[in-house]
């Protein structure tokens, strides 16, 4: 449900003048949101991908055998960790921000099925709102709106 507030002003053109100009700042919050994205894709692929899902509640399931087999024989060094090998799922987190909303997501093929999990691959998340994420965009909204208002 979309945030209304109306006031009423009686005398001083200026007053008017400025409340308007506040209301138009309150509804362009592209730079906070870029900030927030900035940030939360470095988190995504920062300590919440090194956490293996821990930091989301719910650590990544070890590899089968048969996958770390396989990825022994190709990708040595990571032969027993989730999720690791080239490292292109976790580089490819992005954002978008726009005036009132962000979207982050990420672009490897495969990350959906490793997020959301399928009958044969358990459920890996890399993204979630957990109260990191939540901390991230407080600040950040909580830092756009003061300076708006000019209260620093």
């Amino acid at each position: 449900m979309p945030l209304s507030i109306s006031v009423e002003v009686t005398g001083g053109e200026e007053v008017l003048r400025k409340l308007n100009a506040l209301g138009a700042k309150l509804t362009d919050f592209k730079s906070a949101l870029t900030q927030i994205g900035n940030e939360l894709t470095s988190y995504y692929s920062g300590s919440a991908f090194d956490s293996e899902g821990s930091d989301f509640g719910t650590p990544w399931a070890q590899l089968s055998p048969a996958t770390q087999v396989y990825k022994a024989k190709h990708f040595g060094a990571y032969a027993s960790l989730p999720l690791m090998a080239t490292g292109k799922m976790r580089s490819s987190f992005r954002s978008q921000a726009t005036a009132m909303s962000l979207t982050i997501d990420n672009t490897a093929p495969y990350f959906k099925y490793h997020q959301l999990g399928t009958s044969k691959l358990p459920r890996r998340r890399m993204l979630a709102a957990d109260s990191d994420v939540k901390q991230i965009v407080r600040r950040v909204i909580s830092a756009d709106i003061r300076s708006k208002l000019g209260v620093l």
